[in-house]
């Protein structure tokens, strides 16, 4: 019989427990006295784990705070009492030397040990693929349109020029200046943790944390308000409506001070906020992911309603180890000394210091994402006073958003009258979503399909009208919406069968029908009538990629060209499809959009977004039987909502089967990997027999964030000849700008998201000019 190992002697039955496991949940609650008294005399392995840095300097901030002079390690900072503390490295307490101990290792263990004293100079290789500009080139409006609005990072230079901190907030001088100051400290602990500089400087020169203590204080104006006079807010980001609140306003500012390996954990900015952050020294290594995307690693607890109450992130130096090399180029930017990086809205960051480093931040809210914040405030019910005086205050200095605000509060009282209209509460949604994931393994299992077994392995959309499951390789959706449910199956299982074989690029049906639940299980039959309590379901094949929204306004130039000219191509093909225009097609196109017209100014009256004054002269510039139901010649099968959720695409390099060489490096070895590449257009529930130049609305709007050059090369890829409206001047721009008003789906709150500036246009016919005009 073999000779038991030294864990497993000197663990006994805690054996089958992992040391990770064993220190968290047991060694961690322990005393100092525990550990320097019975604990190590249990065993080797009690010995070895008793002596673990991260447990004692758990116990060092327990018992002395932020009042403390480091010595050297957390052991003896634990146990030495403050009185006794030096800052002389020579005259430390000695420790009896450790007992090195055969035959154990643990990769827990090691694991912490590495990361604590891993060189960070593998971070430092590449600077990230982020715009860098000087900010004497670029006005507010240029900002505002190109990098603001759209949410594209982007990396500044000259933005500090002439401040006095970078002089009064480096080394001895600040030292000098605020060394007695008690500054706010982030820790991976509960506890608030304050600390005098001076004996903040000399613990990060000596820590060897894998998380070190990190100055994070959004008090320091208050503190020290000489600080304040030592920089301005750089001249792109001075507009500031948070401004408004005065007194009220939330913490929106901080100075930050860190060591190597010290940094800012996953975290999206509060209250709907950009925010831009000036390195006055050092680098930082940031990573990035798109709002809705959540970044790997971290983990998310759901309250029931879609919300998130708590969530568990892994500290930076873990996580840029783990990950850092799966990481795409404008994902991962190096901000050096003096440079200012501007943070998107809603964007997640993680920061990694890769040296000493000085920073101050601030978090503002502009006319860019004043809607994100009234949004995201308005989803509290305890912030109710906030969200009233934010309002007040907003509309009394920029009467232009009376009406946003209008929109805003409507929509979160229908939000708390449906909620209050539920029975159950969460437990309703609970049960819903259990059904349809049982009706999901019982569609699977009906047709040979792999059948998920946890609920992990099924991507869930959350904004998607009908309920739509995404497995490995295919796509379930289940028509779940009360209202127009079989017109939409219907629309939808008719275009694949009209596109099969065709050369769009989509995904092919591979299998509709209806599911009911019964007394013994689910019964599956066809959808040729309807049952009551049946859901309908269309399975199709699953697109190689992710949504182009996701990355958009990250990819280069060639790739954003190479996906028009895809659209162009795909489009014409879906317009030229061969299908008999019936005179019950061109009755049902006319009966949309002289319902749309009806409904036309009742429509943007709620939806509190366009002014009133815009919508006053909508009535007498839309003439809808005379620029868009006399042309019977135009209609063809359209798609009607090509926006940017309905193009997919993948990277070549992030493919499982991509074989890739990682000793190549240089601008062919990125493109190679990480030129984007579209794969097809999906969703065709609402498509139809209508005008081809209404597909261009959601795609001008939506995909190209209304950038004329985009629309240009479009039309020109499409044809321009197919489009006999440009021939008479102003006729396109004007049939265009109609549709953008009559468009089903508010596109001009989409113009207004990624032009926001337009929303002082009040003339119709200067909107036009702007959005449509393409001689201009």
């Amino acid at each position: 019989m073999p000779e038991p190992s030294v864990r497993t002697e000197g663990l006994g039955s805690l054996s089958m427990f992992t040391d990770e496991l064993i220190l968290a949940r047991i060694f961690s609650r322990l005393s100092a006295k525990d550990l320097i008294s019975s604990v190590p005399l249990v065993s080797k392995v009690f010995y070895v784990f008793s002596n673990e840095e991260f447990l004692w300097k758990s116990l060092a901030l327990d018992r002395h705070g932020g009042d403390f002079l480091f010595q050297g390690n957390w052991k003896l900072t634990a146990l030495t009492p403050k009185e006794r503390q030096t800052a002389d490295p020579n005259a430390f307490p000695t420790m009896p030397t450790r007992v090195p101990v055969q035959g154990f290792t643990s990769h827990a263990l090691y694991y912490r040990w590495y990361l604590s004293h891993l060189p960070l100079k593998e971070f430092h290789v590449d600077h990230g693929h982020v715009p860098r500009i000087d900010i004497k080139t670029i006005d507010l409006e240029d900002f505002r349109e190109n990098y603001d609005a759209p949410c594209k990072i982007v990396m500044l230079k000259g933005a500090m020029d002439g401040w006095k901190a970078h002089e009064h907030w480096k080394g001895e001088e600040m030292l000098k200046r605020y060394g007695d100051i008690q500054w706010k400290v982030s820790h991976k602990g509960k506890q608030k943790l304050t600390m005098n500089l001076k004996n903040y400087m000399h613990y990060a020169k000596l820590q060897s944390d894998e998380a070190p203590l990190y100055i994070f204080d959004s008090d320091f104006g208050e503190k020290a308000p000489e600080m304040l006079k030592d920089y301005t807010p750089p001249s792109l980001f001075r507009e500031d409506m948070y401004e408004l609140l005065e007194e009220n306003r939330p913490n929106f500012r901080w100075v930050i001070l860190g060591p190597e390996r010290s940094g800012s954990p996953w975290h999206t900015d509060p209250d709907g906020t950009s925010a831009w952050n000036s390195l006055l020294s050092g680098r930082k290594r940031w990573a990035f992911y798109p709002p809705h995307i959540v970044p790997p690693g971290l983990t998310l607890h759901p309250n029931g309603r879609g919300l998130y109450t708590d969530m568990e992130a892994p500290f930076p130096v873990e996580w840029f180890y783990a990950i850092y090399p799966s990481l795409l180029p404008h994902q991962r930017p190096i901000e050096e000394a003096g440079e200012t990086i501007f943070v998107p809205r809603g964007w997640w960051h993680i920061v990694l210091n890769l040296e000493d480093t000085v920073a101050v931040t601030q978090n503002f809210v502009g006319r860019c994402n004043v809607r994100d914040t009234l949004e995201e405030i308005a989803t509290s019910k305890k912030r109710d006073k906030d969200f009233e005086h934010f309002v007040q205050v907003l509309t009394a200095e920029h009467p232009e958003y009376t009406q946003m605000t209008k929109h805003v509060r409507r929509e979160r009282e229908e939000r708390r009258q449906e909620k209050l209209k539920e029975e159950g509460g969460a437990d309703d949604d609970d049960d819903d979503e259990t059904d349809l994931w049982e009706a999901l393994r019982a569609v699977c299992a009906h047709h040979g399909m792999e059948v998920p077994q946890e609920k992990y392995q099924v991507e869930l959309p959350s904004d998607s009208t009908n309920t739509v499951f995404m497995t490995e390789k295919a796509v379930v959706k289940f028509y779940t919406a009360e209202k127009e449910a079989r017109e939409s199956f219907d629309r939808e299982v008719n275009m694949y069968s009209l596109l099969q074989g065709s050369e769009v690029k989509c995904p092919k049906l591979l299998f509709s029908g209806q599911i009911v639940e019964q007394e013994e299980g689910y019964h599956l039959t066809n959808a040729n009538e309807s049952i009551e309590g049946g859901l309908l379901y269309v399975v199709a094949s699953r697109l190689l990629g992710d949504p182009v929204r996701d990355v958009w306004s990250t990819l280069q130039n060639e790739s954003i060209e190479r996906s028009v000219d895809f659209l162009a191509e795909n489009l014409r093909k879906l317009h030229d499809l061969k299908r008999k225009v019936s005179d019950e097609d061109v009755e049902h196109w006319k009966k949309f959009i002289t319902k749309r017209d009806e409904d036309l100014i009742k429509d943007h009256e709620s939806w509190f977004i366009t002014d009133s004054t815009v919508i006053s002269q909508m009535r007498d510039y839309i003439d809808v039987d005379r620029q868009i139901l006399d042309a019977p010649n135009r209609f063809q099968l359209i798609h009607s909502d090509v926006n940017d959720e309905n193009l997919i695409g993948y990277y070549p390099g992030q493919l499982p089967e991509a074989k890739l060489d990682t000793t190549k490096r240089g601008e062919g070895y990125l493109k190679e990997v990480y030129d984007w590449q579209p794969s097809g257009l999906i969703d065709f529930g609402d498509a139809c027999v209508g005008d081809p130049m209404y597909d261009l609305v959601a795609l001008h709007v939506s995909l190209f964030r209304c950038d004329k050059k985009l629309l240009r090369r479009f039309l020109e890829t499409y044809g321009v000849d197919r489009w006999p409206l440009m021939r008479e001047p102003g006729r396109f721009s004007r049939t265009m700008m109609m549709y953008t008003l009559l468009h089903q789906c508010n596109a001009m709150a989409t113009v207004y998201r990624w032009k926001p500036h337009l929303i002082r246009v009040t003339d119709l016919r200067e909107l036009e000019k702007i959005l449509w005009d393409l001689s201009v």
